[in-house]
C-alpha cells in the first residue's frame, strides 16, 4: 500500500489520517508511525505536532528530544510520503527506530 504510484486516498482508507502531515499539493507529506507488530502507533499524549518535530525539523528542542527517544524506546517505524502534484506517492522514506525520527541522508522510493 505504501508503494511510488499509490493514490493519497487510498492510503488514508487502509491507514486512516497520517500521524503528522505538511504542506499542500506537490509539496504535501505524510508521517505515519507503526509499531513492530504493524499496528499503527495513536497516543494522545504524543500529538501530531511531536512527531512532525522529530521528522520535519533538525531541530534541538526538547519537544525534539523527547519524541526522538519516545520513537526509540516504543520501536516505532515511520514512514515519511512525499506525494506528487496529483497526491499519489512520489517517494517513500521508511525511518527505523534506531533514527529516532530523523530520516537517513539518502533514500529511493520504496516498494513498501
Amino acid at each position: 500500500m505504501l508503494a511510488v504510484g499509490t493514490p493519497r486516498q487510498q492510503v488514508l482508507a487502509a491507514f486512516g489520517q497520517p500521524n503528522a502531515t505538511q504542506g499542500e499539493g506537490p509539496t504535501r507529506e505524510d508521517v505515519y508511525a507503526f509499531y513492530p507488530d504493524g499496528s499503527k502507533f495513536l497516543d494522545p499524549s504524543v500529538g501530531a505536532g511531536t512527531i512532525a518535530a522529530a521528522v520535519f525539523t533538525a531541530g534541538v528542542s526538547l519537544a525534539v528530544r523527547q519524541a526522538k527517544i519516545m520513537i526509540k524506546e516504543k520501536q516505532i517505524t515511520l514512514y515519511h510520503l512525499h506525494y506528487d502534484s496529483q497526491d499519489l506517492i512520489k517517494s517513500v522514506k521508511v525511518v527505523p527506530p534506531e533514527l529516532g525520527g530523523t530520516p537517513a541522508p539518502t533514500t529511493t522510493p520504496s516498494q513498501y
